[in-house]
This record gives C-alpha cells, structure tokens and sequence, in this order.
C-alpha cells in the first residue's frame, strides 16, 4: 500500500491511497510499482526497497515511528520504569515529533527553517546520546537491538 498526504506540508492536493497486490515480499515488486516515480520515500527499513532507491529517482525518508516502536516495547517490557534508557530515548523522539507538530501545514521553506533551528540540535544530541548508549547497554539485550535499528537508518 502506497499512501501520499501532504496536507501537512501545506499541500491542497487530495490525500490518495494505491493498494497493488503481491503474491510475495520480493523486491522486484516495490521496484516496479514504483518505477516512474521520483521523489521520497517515507518508510520502514524493509530491504525489498533497496531496488528502489539504488535506482537513484527515490530518496528514502526513514520514519520514526518505526525507530520508536522499538523503544516502546523496551519501555513496555520494563514495566514503564521511569528514567529508563528506553524512556529517556521516547522522551528525546517527542521533542522531535513536537517540533514536526508545530510546523504542520507551513511552507517548506518554514518547515526546513524550523527544523534547521530547533530539531537539528535535538537530532544531534539523540545520536551523540544513541552512539554513547550503545557501548553501555549488553549487546544482547532489546535496547541494543533498538539502537541498532537506529543508527544505521540515521541519514535517511
């Protein structure tokens, strides 16, 4: 399912919806669903994009929203415990949501101004604070494996 709405960026074109079928999770699908399109692709770290992107017509847009899950069901999975590393890592997301939020609907010269000001900071902190963070935590444990969907992603 491809979905497009750019409301939020102050876009008046109609929110769509394509729902194409595929028998399987190959790559070969994704590539030729998208195959005229240019432009950015918000979405998961699912490797069957890779096509896609190595094309170089499409940029990908890592979502935090998939970062995050995994750091709530760190945070869960503690029993909420307060001041946890999983916490401090959801509390660090919401300070970027809360700029995204502020921003909603305004011009994309605003947008980047905004996010150049306030959100580069906190990215910046989060991955100096990620990168320290991972030589802390046990390897084997589920907040390693939250970081280490994290970072790898942090470019995109």
């Amino acid at each position: 399912m491809y979905v497009r709405d750019d409301r939020p960026c102050g876009s008046h074109d109609p929110p769509a919806v394509w729902f194409r079928y595929s028998p399987d999770r190959q790559g070969k699908h994704p590539l030729e669903h998208l195959k005229r399109y240019h432009g950015i692709l918000q979405a998961d770290a699912y490797s069957g994009y890779g096509g896609v992107y190595n094309s170089g017509r499409v940029q990908h847009a890592a979502c935090w929203a998939h970062a995050r899950r995994y750091y709530w069901e760190v945070h869960e999975d503690n029993k909420f415990a307060p001041g946890s590393v999983a916490e401090q890592a959801l509390h660090r997301i919401a300070m970027l949501c809360e700029v995204e939020s502020d921003i909603r609907g305004q011009l994309p010269e605003e947008r980047r101004r905004q996010r150049q000001a306030r959100a580069a900071p906190l990215l910046k902190d989060l991955h100096d604070w990620l990168r320290d963070m991972i030589r802390r935590v046990s390897v084997k444990s589920e907040l390693a494996r939250a970081i280490g969907y994290t970072l790898p992603h942090w470019q995109r």
